[in-house]
C-alpha cells in the first residue's frame, strides 16, 4: 500500500500542490473487508474528492464538482486491475 501511496504522490504532487490535501490513514477497527485504509483527500474552487488506498490492494476515487452538484467521476480498483486508464481520467479531471 506505501508503495502504491508514495507513486501516486510523485506522480501528482505538483498538480495537488494548489489543492489542500490530508492524508488520514484508518485502522481496521470495523474489520473493513479491503483491510487498513490510508485516504488522500483533496479541495480546491469547486473541486473535492479522496483516493483511498486498502491495506488489501483495493483503491477507490472519487472527484466531486461543487458547481454542478454532482460526483464527475468514481471508480472502485480491485488489486487485479490495472489502474492506468483509471488514474489517467484523474489526472485530467484535477
Amino acid at each position: 500500500m506505501k508503495e502504491k501511496i508514495n507513486c501516486f504522490m510523485s506522480r501528482f504532487s505538483s498538480k495537488l500542490n494548489k489543492y489542500k490535501v490530508n492524508i488520514h490513514t484508518f485502522d481496521n477497527n470495523l474489520n473493513d473487508p479491503f483491510g487498513i485504509l490510508t485516504r488522500i483527500d483533496f479541495e480546491y474552487k469547486n473541486i473535492e474528492g479522496y483516493v483511498s488506498f486498502y491495506s488489501k490492494g483495493v483503491i477507490n476515487i472519487e472527484i466531486f464538482d461543487y458547481n454542478t452538484g454532482s460526483i464527475i467521476f468514481n471508480t472502485l480498483l480491485m488489486p487485479e486491475d490495472d489502474s492506468t486508464e483509471a488514474f489517467n481520467q484523474f489526472d485530467k479531471l484535477i
